[in-house]
C-alpha cells in the first residue's frame, strides 16, 4: 500500500512517515523545505520537494496513493499571521484544497487531515468535546484550519472519499523544537524548557504560569493517526489529546526549580483540555505515553 504525507520534513509529518515505514508501507513524502528540516526525512521514503500550493505537483505526486496524510501547514509561530494573512491562507486553506482535489482525481482510499485544537480557541467546556462550538476569533490560524477542516469534510462527501479530521492537541516530542530553526517549533514550550535547563538558564514562564495545556506525545499522535486512517471511520472529527491538562508552572517545576516569569504572550488562551472519549469509544484508541515518561525520554535525547 502506498501513502503520501505532506509536511514530511516537519515535526508530526516526519514521525508519521517513520511509523508508516516501520509498518511496511511505501511512503511518498512531500515538503517544500521552507521550514521543514531535511534531516527529519526518513531515507527509506520517496522524498520529493514540492509545494502543496502547486496543484499540478500535488496531482503528480498523488498518483497511485492509497492513503493521503495532509500534515503540511504554516503555523503562527513562523510569522505573525496578522502581518501576512494571505501567505498563511494560501498554505493552510488553498494548499489543503489542492491536496483534496488531487486525492479526488486519483481516487485515494482515505484522506486524513491534521487539524488542531486551536479551533476551540478559549473553550468554555472542559474537557472539550468535538461538538463544542469553535471560537475562531483568537487568531487567523484557527479560522484557516477550521475552514480547511470543513472543506475536507465537504469535498470528501462530494467526491466519495473517506475522510477523517484529527484535532491534535499540544503535541511534543523529538523534532518539535529545532534549535537551528527556532521559528519552526510546533509546540515548543517543553523543548524550550529542556533546552534552558540543559544550558543552566532559568525556565521562562509567561504570566503567572496558571494557564494549562493538554500535552500529547508525538509517538501517540502518529500511531493514532495511522490507526484512524486504517479504520472504517469516515466523515468524522476526533480529538487527539491526553485527556488531562497541566499548568505551565507545574510543567516547569517538574523540570527545574530555576524559574523566572515574563510577560504573557498576546492572545494566549487560559486553558486547553481535550475530551478524547469519542476516539476511544469509536476506534478504541487512546494515548499511552505519560507526560512524565515523554519528558524523560526527550530530556535523555537532549542531554
Amino acid at each position: 500500500m502506498k501513502c503520501l504525507v505532506t509536511g514530511a520534513a516537519g515535526f508530526i509529518g516526519s514521525h508519521i512517515v517513520d511509523e508508516l515505514i516501520s509498518r511496511g508501507f511505501d511512503v511518498i513524502g512531500v515538503d517544500n523545505l521552507a521550514f521543514g528540516d531535511r534531516s527529519n526525512v526518513n531515507p527509506q521514503s520517496d522524498f520529493r520537494v514540492a509545494d502543496i500550493r502547486d496543484p499540478e505537483a500535488m496531482l503528480k505526486h498523488s498518483q497511485g496513493v492509497d492513503y493521503f496524510f495532509h500534515c503540511a501547514a504554516l503555523l503562527p509561530a513562523i510569522q505573525p499571521p496578522l502581518e501576512d494573512p494571505i501567505e498563511h491562507q494560501s498554505v493552510n486553506v488553498t494548499g489543503t484544497l489542492n491536496c483534496l482535489r488531487a486525492a479526488a482525481e486519483v481516487g485515494s482510499a482515505k484522506f486524513v487531515f491534521a487539524s488542531t485544537c486551536a479551533i476551540y480557541g478559549q473553550a468554555k467546556v472542559f474537557p472539550t468535546p468535538e461538538e463544542a462550538a469553535p471560537s475562531l476569533q483568537t487568531r487567523p490560524y484557527s479560522i484557516q484550519k477550521y475552514s480547511a477542516e470543513q472543506h475536507t469534510l465537504l469535498m470528501g462527501a462530494r467526491y466519495d472519499i473517506p475522510v477523517v479530521a484529527l484535532r491534535y492537541f499540544a503535541t511534543y516530542g523529538p523534532r518539535s523544537f529545532n534549535q537551528a530553526k527556532p521559528s519552526n517549533s510546533y509546540s515548543p514550550v517543553i523543548g524550550i524548557f529542556l533546552k534552558q535547563a540543559k544550558e543552566g538558564n532559568p525556565l521562562t514562564v509567561t504570566g503567572d504560569g496558571s494557564q494549562s495545556r493538554d500535552f500529547v506525545n508525538v509517538q501517540d499522535v502518529s500511531r493514532i493517526t495511522i490507526s484512524a486512517a486504517l479504520s472504517e471511520a469516515n466523515q468524522e472529527i476526533y480529538n487527539v489529546s491526553s485527556g488531562t491538562s497541566v499548568s505551565i508552572l507545574e510543567l516547569a517545576q517538574s523540570i527545574s526549580d530555576n524559574i523566572v516569569f515574563i510577560p504573557r504572550s498576546v492572545g494566549e488562551v487560559d486553558k486547553v483540555w481535550g475530551d478524547n472519549s469519542k476516539l476511544y469509544n469509536h476506534l478504541g484508541l487512546r494515548p499511552e505515553v505519560s507526560l512524565e515518561n515523554g519528558i524523560s525520554q526527550l530530556a535523555n535525547q537532549l542531554l
